[in-house]
This record gives C-alpha cells, structure tokens and sequence, in this order.
C-alpha cells in the first residue's frame, strides 16, 4: 500500500490542527501565503507509528490501513517532520499521540473563544464563492432543533460547543444577507451546502466529527486565513441552525 494519505483524511487533519505545526515549540504556518492571495502547502502527514516496519515507532501489528489513519497521523512542518523521526527515543508514540490531541484541543478552543467576532468584511467572499455554481437539489427534510441535529448526528461536546457559541456569529450572517438582499442568494448557499454535505456522506462515508470539520474546511474555502475560518464557521453555524445540513 502507499504511503499516500487519502484526501478527505488529510482535509481533516488540516482543519483539527488548524493549519498550523501541531509540535508545540514551532506552530509554524503550513499554509503560508508567498504572494498575494497565493498560498502553498508546506504540511506534510507525519506517522505517528511508522508505516515501513522498520521506520521510528513501527509496530509490527499495524494493517496498512491503520498506518494511514486519522488516527496515526499528526501533521506538521517537514523540519518537525524530520526532528521527529530521527529521534524516536524522545518523540515515542505516547508523547506524539499527546501533542496532537492537546493542540487539536487548543485549535478548537479558539475558535470557540473567537467564533463570535466575525464582520461584514470577512463574510463577502465566503458567501459570494459559496453561492456560485449551485445545481438544485431534490431531497426532502424535515428541520430539526440544533441540539436534536447535533445528538441525531452524534457530534462531540466540543463541537457541540463551537456550535452553539458559532451562533453568535452566525447572526451577523442574517444581518448581512438583510442588507445585501439577493432573493436567490440564501437559497443559493444553502443548495451548495447540502449538495457538497450530501456528496461528503453518500460518497465519502464522512460522518460525525469529520463530517463537520469537512464541511468547515468547505465553507472557509479550505484557506489558513483567520478571516475566513471564522466566516466559515458563521455561514456552517447559521446553516446549521436555520436549514437542511445536517438533517440526515
């Protein structure tokens, strides 16, 4: 099997850390922009326990499956990436599984703590980008509560929470579709939502947690910015709240 991550696993793992090096000495940002509105991915998917049965931390009983798993993988910087692997006596595979959950941890707090900030400004190109290029969708719903769509989808506590924090937030998404009225706009972005949360379900097999942080990662344009994560996440928490996603 090859060592290559499969794109959903390594969209995930982007978001969870933030797109920034989860090694806690060097947060580096793994999505720097080299010119304007261009930015270039310096990630790579570091294994926890190695893939080669001979590389740092390998465990013989590993399938190649469980190698490249969510689970088994922690994203970093290629200088980090190299620390880690040439000094495996230091960076053993409890200490890296306990440096990814703390900074997936850390991640997710702020963006609770910053959820509720986001301005007119920031919405514009998210909503913009994200009612472009919509097909109609057929299927039929019926509108569940948040907290009922976030136990039927069995969503942690702490996404629970950068939900019903996100809410905030996502009031100024209403006040900015108020004063930017478009009749087909709304229905717009909630048709790409669905679509592309129907397409992560049904194609994907993505649910729970990582059905989430994919449909995040889709509503911030799967860009590092500050500016736009925390558009994404209003426009995720004001669909969330008033519309079909997450229904099924």
């Amino acid at each position: 099997m090859s060592r290559q991550v499969s794109v959903p696993i390594r969209l995930r793992l982007g978001m969870k850390c933030g797109r920034v090096c989860a090694m806690p000495d060097c947060k580096a940002n793994l999505l720097p922009e080299i010119t304007e509105n261009v930015e270039t991915n310096i990630s790579e998917n570091a294994h926890i326990m190695g893939f080669s049965k001979n590389g740092p931390r390998a465990e013989k009983d590993l399938t190649d499956l469980e190698k490249n798993s969510e689970d088994n993988l922690i994203l970093v910087c290629a200088n980090c990436h190299t620390i880690i692997d040439k000094n495996p006596k230091i960076y053993t595979t409890p200490k890296l599984q306990k440096i990814k959950k703390e900074h997936e941890k850390e991640v997710l707090d702020k963006w609770i703590e910053d959820a509720p900030n986001v301005g007119f400004s920031e919405l514009e190109d998210v909503l913009k980008y994200l009612a472009s290029d919509v097909v109609t969708t057929q299927d039929e719903y019926t509108l569940l509560k948040p907290k009922e769509k976030i136990q039927k989808n069995n969503l942690s506590e702490h996404i629970a929470q950068l939900i019903l924090r996100g809410m905030i937030g996502s009031n100024q998404v209403d006040q900015y579709l108020e004063k930017h009225p478009n009749p087909q706009q709304g229905d717009q972005i909630r048709e790409r939502f669905v679509q592309e949360y129907n397409r992560l379900r049904n194609e994907e097999k993505i649910k729970d947690d990582d059905l989430f942080y994919s449909l995040f990662d889709f509503a911030s344009l799967h860009s590092n910015e500050k500016t736009k994560t925390r558009a994404g996440l209003s426009v995720l928490v004001y669909l969330f709240e008033k519309c079909e996603v997450f229904e099924k």
